[in-house]
């Protein structure tokens, strides 16, 4: 029957939200799905209109090598709401509950160069968000 699972102890049927067994109290395994959000893949970047809804792929984006040699991400990943496109990338604010770093961003999306700081701006990778 849909909406039932069994107990894999004592084969005794219980409701799919049940977390503990009834007959045995065995506990029951939960998968987590974790949010997901709806993304097409964003082709060109630069047709983005204000309002928008892009997400920020983390591992993208700008970086530094740090005294061990491991790469540290500086961008942004995570829902953004654009507010303009310029020539080398999207000036933008963090979209949802979920958003932790507030206040306004800027996604580079230009060309791999080294800063004057000793940093890597890499492109970050964008996906638009269904709406």
């Amino acid at each position: 029957m849909k909406g039932q699972k069994t107990c894999a102890k004592c084969q005794t049927k219980a409701g799919p939200r049940t977390k503990i067994c009834k007959k045995c109290g065995e506990h029951f395994v939960f998968k987590f799905r974790g949010r997901k959000v709806k993304t097409n893949e964003l082709k060109d970047w630069k047709s983005l209109k204000r309002g928008d809804v892009v997400k920020s792929i983390q591992g993208y984006g700008p970086y530094w090598i740090n005294e061990d040699g491991e790469r540290e991400s500086l961008g942004y990943y995570g829902l953004f709401k654009v507010r303009y496109v310029e020539k080398d990338g999207i000036g933008a604010y963090p979209y949802g509950a979920k958003q932790r770093h507030g206040g306004f961003h800027f996604l580079y999306m230009g060309k791999e160069k080294e800063s004057i700081t000793g940093g890597i701006s890499r492109s970050h990778k964008l996906e638009l968000v269904k709406q």
